[in-house]
């Protein structure tokens, strides 16, 4: 619970809980067109070590053992940056959510070696009928970078895709929110099929 109640308490000391929060998509981060008949969007929770929030310059750093839950989404890295960008909504001036960066170490750097380090992890919460007929997804990197508006996924340092039994992996992988497309630079692919191996 390190930092979920710190950053309940800076939303709410700020006034941002229908502000840059709420208007930038943070309440549902990774959840885009979610309808409502699906019901109200599950919030994204975001726990970390430190967090630093900077907002006149738009950026918030979440350093340690970072995780973060929503509902398409689970990630865990040592470190993610959250870039925003002030843009203007009905004649109204707010902060929007731009860009996530995920790092498999503290300081932000690729390939630092340092035993510390933990891959990013990203988990994509699919149904339990598209688990039992593909398998879970997950990606491991040393980088990932989220844009908020195009759903992309940017996946590099030695990234791997794993859908159930099988593997891609490439120099960078991209993948989008949204969509079972991914573009892979420099891949290659462990695949078994399923009929195959029982």
């Amino acid at each position: 619970m390190k930092n979920k109640l710190l950053l309940a308490l800076i939303v709410c000391v700020l006034g941002m809980g229908e502000g840059v929060f709420a208007q930038s998509g943070l309440a549902s981060l990774f959840d885009s067109g979610a309808s409502k008949q699906d019901g109200p969007a599950k919030p994204t929770l975001i726990d970390s070590d430190t967090m630093d929030m900077d907002i006149n310059n738009n950026i918030a750093i979440f350093i340690g053992d970072v995780i973060v839950d929503s509902a398409k989404l689970h990630i865990t890295c040592q470190r993610m940056e959250m870039y925003m960008e002030e843009v203007e909504i009905n004649g109204k001036k707010k902060k929007e959510l731009r860009e996530i960066h995920c790092f498999e170490n503290r300081e932000g750097k690729l390939n630092a070696n340092d035993p510390t380090d933990e891959r990013v992890v990203i988990i994509r919460h699919i149904s339990k009928e598209e688990v039992e007929e593909k398998g879970k997804q997950k990606s491991f990197s040393g980088k990932a970078v989220y844009n908020v508006r195009s759903g992309e996924i940017v996946l590099t340092d030695e990234p791997i895709m794993i859908q159930g039994i099988n593997e891609i992996h490439g120099s960078q992988i991209t993948i989008w929110r949204d969509s079972e497309v991914m573009n892979v630079r420099d891949g290659h692919i462990r695949y078994i099929d399923p009929e195959e191996s029982e």
